[in-house]
């Protein structure tokens, strides 16, 4: 089978004998039981042997300090090892009791561990955590909290994938889903004790919170898929959202319909029969409904279909923190924080900032910025709304307005009064989206409208004939700018590229313009960005020399718009 990055093992059930040769420096871990170890002067030899499992990892260090307890778990005695780097005690410290921990509830509610040994590695390099059978290899998370919980995930994994090994190629939902559900399971058993400041940390900002916020996002953005959707057809965020989370829910949703206790009595039958086998959905539905006595085609089905997996409720308004997380999906979180700007002629300005750009995503989104300037005393301050059209296979349409206020310069006059430039910008717009070729697809192809309304404060003089002096006064001028564009980009790993079509119309003048990127990697790392431009100005009127300078700023420069030229 090729290499994927996405998904993880299938594979047959054997006996695997190991004979691990290295330096003497180094220490070995590995799945399985460690029969004997032989050391030479030079090198070490480690015999390891393992039934009833389809993979064998090991891991190898001369950094590796080693901890380890037996205890009886269920009347039978297991050995608990972890191994971490040096000095990194503090780190792992309790973390076998967690290994027994999560092998006891996953024993109580699933079906005893069938193995002599439980594993846990430290690595640098491990990304969270990835599990293997006896053995899995963390990394460190940075709090005792997230530690306890990747523990016990990745061990739970002994139970699917490693015991029930099913096809994680074309039904990921089978190893992962499953074993989330339990974690969700644990969580409470870990929350009760875990310190009273981890406890504020996750109530605000836990992962289950961002998790249930990201997954209702996909769905109100349409671009979720089914969970019996095969690995290498996910997309990167829905193989996580939806093979791990919305596939736990689904199993929940599979509990309330039969009850806590049928559905344990499920479980526990499934990992009875099907231990050391490779079982396939139909099999699990089947084993469900003969439990149940009654069909459950209604739940099942919802493996096939994209979407909620239940109607969401109705929502209100709740205020939050700036940054926030709807773990219920049942509120629109309306954050509110204060604000402070500066520039040089509005010099400090304080407000606040009022969004709704918080997990999950509406289709209904704004941000507004309302600022008082203490140099200029006016009120100033920016904003954006948004209204999201998801269509799923027709594309996506968005209708946006953007807003900003600002002084751009000042003028102080001979009597030590000053008056202030201020411009106003409104800039309405519509864009589509179409359609990806496939779910997988990372090319973005996008038109694009908007129109740029201006207001901007003037300084002029007029004369006093009489006091033989020039008087300022501030008219206001307004000006109008459609820009139209077409473009594609596409931000892949390898050689990501964008190209964008770009009219421009306004008074007295038509501008066309071409941007292409296009960035080369290189295969040592790192890379090469190139650019590419062309553009062409046209009056439409005269071309008079007061009509070039009253669009002078419009004309393109090497350099870019800067300053009174940029509109954008």
């Amino acid at each position: 089978m090729p290499y994927l990055d996405q998904g993880e093992f299938y594979s047959e059930f054997g006996t695997y004998d190991v004979e691990i040769t290295v330096p003497q420096k180094y220490v070995v871990a590995a799945s399985g039981n460690l029969l004997r170890e032989h050391v030479s002067d030079t090198f070490k030899v480690y015999t390891y042997r393992q039934e009833n499992i389809h993979d064998f990892a090991w891991f190898a260090s001369k950094d590796f300090e080693k901890e380890s307890m037996t205890a009886s778990v269920g009347g039978k005695p297991l050995t608990f090892a972890v191994y971490y780097q040096k000095g990194k005690e503090k780190v792992w410290q309790n973390s076998l009791n967690i290994m027994k921990q999560a092998v006891e509830l996953r024993n109580e509610w699933i079906g005893p561990y069938p193995y002599d040994v439980v594993t846990v590695v430290e690595s640098r390099d491990a990304n969270g955590g990835m599990e293997y059978p006896t053995i899995t290899v963390i990394s460190d998370l940075g709090n005792t909290l997230s530690r306890d919980q990747i523990i016990h995930h990745e061990i739970g994994h002994n139970w699917f994938y490693g015991v029930i090994a099913t096809n994680e190629r074309l039904h990921p939902w089978m190893d992962e889903g499953m074993n989330t559900f339990y974690d969700r399971r644990t969580d409470s058993v870990l929350m009760a004790q875990t310190t009273s400041k981890q406890k504020r940390f996750a109530s605000q900002f836990n992962e289950t919170a961002v998790q249930n916020g990201m997954l209702a996002s996909l769905y109100n953005m349409k671009t979720d898929q089914p969970i019996e959707t095969p690995s290498a057809q996910f997309t990167s965020i829905n193989y996580g959202m939806i093979a791990y989370i919305k596939a736990s829910k689904w199993m929940e949703l599979l509990e309330k319909t039969m009850g806590r206790e049928s559905f344990d009595l499920l479980m526990r039958r499934y990992y009875a029969e099907w231990k050391f086998k490779h079982p396939y959905p139909e099999d699990f539905k089947a084993l469900a409904e003969s439990l149940h006595g009654s069909s459950l085609d209604q739940v099942f089905d919802l493996l096939n279909a994209k979407g909620r997996l239940k109607p969401p409720v109705k929502k209100k308004i709740a205020p939050k923190p700036l940054l926030s997380i709807n773990p219920n999906d049942s509120t629109y979180a309306l954050a509110v924080a204060p604000a402070i700007g500066y520039n040089m002629y509005d010099k400090i300005q304080v407000g606040a900032v009022v969004h709704n750009y918080n997990l999950p995503l509406s289709n209904f989104r704004f941000v507004a910025a309302p600022l008082y300037a203490t140099g200029s005393k006016s009120f100033n301050g920016l904003g954006r709304v948004e209204y999201n059209f998801y269509s799923g296979n027709r594309g996506h349409v968005k209708l946006f307005a953007t807003a900003s206020k600002f002084n751009m310069n000042a003028f102080t006059d001979e009597k030590g009064t000053t008056g202030y430039l201020s411009f106003f910008k409104l800039v309405p717009g519509i864009e589509y989206e179409l359609p990806r070729t496939s779910p997988l697809s990372t090319a973005r192809r996008y038109i694009r409208f908007k129109h740029f309304n201006l207001k901007e404060t003037l300084l002029r003089f007029e004369r006093d004939t009489v006091a033989n002096s020039f008087i300022p006064f501030y008219p206001e001028q307004n000006r109008y700018i459609n820009q139209f564009q077409i473009g594609i980009e596409n931000n892949r790993t390898l050689y990501p590229y964008s190209v964008a079509l770009q009219g421009e119309q306004g008074k007295g003048f038509l501008k066309a313009s071409v941007t292409a990127n296009y960035y080369y990697n290189y295969s040592g790392g790192g890379g090469m960005q190139v650019r590419a431009f062309a553009g062409k100005f046209f009056y439409t009127g005269d071309k008079s020399i007061t009509s070039r300078f009253a669009l002078d700023r419009y004309h393109f420069n090497m350099t870019g718009s800067n300053g009174y030229e940029d509109y954008t």
